[in-house]
């Protein structure tokens, strides 16, 4: 549900009402209501600003409080969805779920299409007592169901808001995050690609600002600071979820495009293996932050209190994973077989929440990841051809890459992309035999 310029429409008396009832009097509303006091309001036509006006409604945009004070605003739509629809919504445990409200995004959950409509119905009567309108055009129904059982487009019913139909969709955008009706996981990660791609013109961008020249460092560092947090984004949700299939695929692409860019930045061949790279940089594989990320989401639900929202649907999650009969791979199915796959393992269920040592299992996949490579095993005159660059690099280079502080030389970009090169077997020299006695020198 899309509420119609939600900040712009919030009445300030109405507010310091709601802000008095809950207790808040005297210099604290003071304070919130001198953020306001004084503000002039006026139109710009053609360039032309018109007459100045003391306004009576809106919230300042880009003010830190704003969310908070328009969050006290709908603060009530909870206790009248429960008592306007009393049997709708998502049944977890002991707790019915009617609504998931974040500032002004607002998503009505419901078992059936008579429940949903009856939510839809009490959210509209709500919002015409604070004087506020739904956007109908932005607002999407998405039936969340297995593949196999879902309805036929000719069955599904009709869903109105002010006697205006709702569009149903397949794949609807919230907060952020792309989610599909068939809970496909992949939806979810492969829209990140496209803001990657974005991101990396914003480093180019931001790099030819500063006028710096091919700065390597400077690269990098505006790589990790731009476009790695879009790689990032949601981690907790998709991170180690689904570890085969298509999810898997789509991990494995934002780790392919990651490593485009660094070979990029670094002026290497794009057949240079990730793992040397990353070594040759110190960096770590976004599977190693994307996992730790997950754990360490899945240990702040887990000491979240007894009985509330997150602890009970990570609760009633588990008991769908290893409840006999049911072992479903969901999120919590999903991190179990994450962990099998390194050799670790889920401590036992046992219907209190685990706690898992994230350390533990970052140094375990750390070690994983270097064993899936078998150019340790050969000897550099001996490797096969195809493994000769990996087995050279990890002989002769890799036991100094920890110790080398190269980056740090007051050289230019195009020397320090020589070094890579070099290091990274690389270069243009007829062969890798001058490599190793360059660096027994």
């Amino acid at each position: 549900m899309d509420l119609k310029s939600a900040y712009d429409k919030v009445q300030w008396q109405l507010l310091w009402s709601l802000l008095q009832r809950l207790g808040v009097h005297s210099h604290m509303l003071g304070a919130i209501q001198s953020l306001y006091d004084g503000s002039l309001l006026s139109m710009r036509i053609n360039g032309q600003c018109g007459h100045s006006q003391s306004p009576s409604i809106g919230l300042r945009q880009g003010c830190p409080l704003s969310a908070t004070l328009f969050g006290i605003f709908i603060d009530g739509l909870h206790h009248h969805l429960r008592t306007a629809a009393p049997a709708a919504g998502v049944q977890v445990r002991h707790l019915k779920l009617t609504d998931l409200v974040y500032a002004d995004d607002i998503c009505l959950l419901a078992g059936s299409p008579q429940h949903l409509q009856a939510l839809i119905d009490a959210l509209v009567a709500y919002c015409a007592t604070l004087h506020m309108e739904i956007s109908v055009t932005k607002t999407k129904v998405m039936v969340v169901s297995k593949p196999s059982a879902r309805s036929p487009t000719p069955t599904t019913p009709i869903f109105t808001c002010n006697g205006l139909p709702v569009g149903r969709v397949d794949t609807f955008k919230y907060l952020g995050l792309h989610f599909h009706a068939s809970g496909d996981i992949s939806h979810i990660i492969t829209p990140l690609k496209a803001k990657a791609a974005g991101s990396w013109a914003v480093v180019q961008q931001r790099h030819s600002q500063l006028q710096c020249g091919n700065t390597v460092n400077l690269k990098l560092f505006l790589l990790r600071s731009i476009l790695v947090p879009s790689l990032h984004y949601g981690c907790e949700l998709w991170g180690m979820h689904s570890p085969s299939g298509a999810t898997n695929r789509a991990r494995t692409a934002l780790q392919s495009l990651y490593d485009r860019y660094l070979r990029h930045i670094c002026g290497v061949k794009y057949a240079t293996p990730s793992a040397m790279l990353l070594e040759e940089l110190g960096l770590s594989p976004l599977q190693v932050f994307w996992w730790r990320r997950t754990l360490e989401f899945w240990n702040r639900l887990a000491a979240s209190p007894v009985g509330s929202l997150f602890h009970t649907i990570l609760l009633d999650n588990l008991d769908d994973a290893f409840s006999v009969g049911r072992g479903a791979r969901n999120f919590s199915g999903s991190v179990a077989a994450c962990l099998q796959s390194i050799e670790q393992s889920m401590p036992v269920y046992s219907g209190i929440v685990p706690i898992i040592e994230v350390g533990t299992v970052v140094e375990a996949l750390r070690l994983h990841l270097d064993g899936t490579h078998d150019y340790a095993l050969h000897c550099p005159r001996a490797a096969p051809t195809v493994g000769i660059v990996a087995c050279t690099y990890h002989h002769w280079f890799k036991p100094f890459s920890r110790h080398r502080r190269y980056f740090q030389l007051p050289v230019s970009g195009r020397r320090m992309q020589r070094f890579l090169q070099f290091g990274l077997a690389s270069h243009k020299l007829p062969g890798l035999i001058g490599c190793a006695h360059i660096v027994v020198v």
